[in-house]
């Protein structure tokens, strides 16, 4: 019960973030702004979407809120994947609380966010070629009814003139998406809670020095703790003392972009078969890219 409420107590807050944000780019910004400003080179989106990143003090409870507004204001799928992976790791909320994690490391802030940046990359190019139609699988949960962005189930259906109407539909907006959401953020964190309680800790412990058996054990402890991103590198530092750094910064990669409570939260308005292979293109970059990188350097 202490786990599952200290988990809650992480998440909410950062829920309310990143729905208030989504809920003001469907308020605000108009369906064809992305049209019209984004970069039509795929390449050129990816590399706005880190921008966007960096800008946006959220973590992975809150990204993938705004990563839903973006899918269904017709942004490119793998810019918007590369938005929700890279986000929660490179902003600077994230980026504080490792460099303080890591007493003051700044090489260990560094990796984590040129890591983050690289993966997201990656993972971004492997969906160049998918349609949001691919992906997307309740489309009456926030589907958008006219150009001004407002949500079906909102204040009002006209297209709205003030500044506060439009302050009224994002208070409206937020609530319907908060409600929709936080069940799964309920189950996520009750299943980590279970996990934690129950999994033996000798399945983590053993081969811990081998950086790739190391690397895969902490990520898979990543999935299964569901840790906030911006408080997951104090337990990466704990973790540091019985773990190479390969697999630490592994951790800290792979973790923020999935884990059961973002699954979960995922699976709510996007196909299983998108889950799937998000996790295992972001499992396979990072345990490849991160212990092979630091083990040439």
């Amino acid at each position: 019960l202490t786990i599952y409420l200290g988990m809650l107590l992480q998440a909410l807050p950062f829920l309310v973030l990143g729905v208030l944000i989504s809920s003001i780019i469907l308020v605000f910004v108009p369906a064809t702004f992305f049209e019209d400003h984004f970069p039509k080179s795929p390449f050129l989106g990816m590399a706005y979407a880190i921008c966007a990143g960096f800008r946006l003090p959220v973590c992975d409870f809150a990204s993938i809120p705004i990563f839903n507004s973006l899918i269904r204001k017709k942004l490119p799928v793998s810019a918007a994947v590369t938005f929700l992976c890279a986000t929660p790791i490179i902003n600077p909320l994230v980026m504080i609380s490792t460099y303080f994690a890591f007493g003051n490391d700044f090489k260990v802030m560094a990796l984590r966010v040129g890591f983050g940046i690289v993966v997201s990359l990656l993972i971004g190019l492997t969906f160049l070629k998918t349609k949001t139609e691919a992906i997307v699988l309740n489309t009456t949960a926030v589907q958008i009814v006219c150009n001004c962005g407002i949500l079906e189930g909102s204040l009002s259906t006209q297209k709205p003139r003030t500044l506060k109407e439009k302050l009224g539909l994002v208070i409206a907006n937020s609530q319907n998406e908060f409600f929709a959401i936080a069940r799964y953020i309920l189950i996520g964190c009750f299943l980590s809670a279970l996990i934690q309680m129950y999994l033996p800790k000798s399945w983590f412990t053993s081969n811990s020095s081998n950086i790739w058996i190391g690397s895969l054990i902490l990520m898979v402890f990543a999935f299964v703790l569901s840790l906030c991103s911006s408080s997951d590198a104090v337990v990466a530092k704990g973790l540091s003392s019985k773990f190479p750094l390969p697999a630490t910064m592994s951790f800290m990669v792979f973790g923020p972009i999935m884990d059961i409570k973002n699954v979960i939260l995922l699976s709510a308005q996007f196909k299983k078969q998108f889950i799937l292979k998000l996790t295992l293109v972001a499992a396979t970059i990072t345990l490849i890219l991160v212990p092979l990188t630091l083990s040439l350097v």
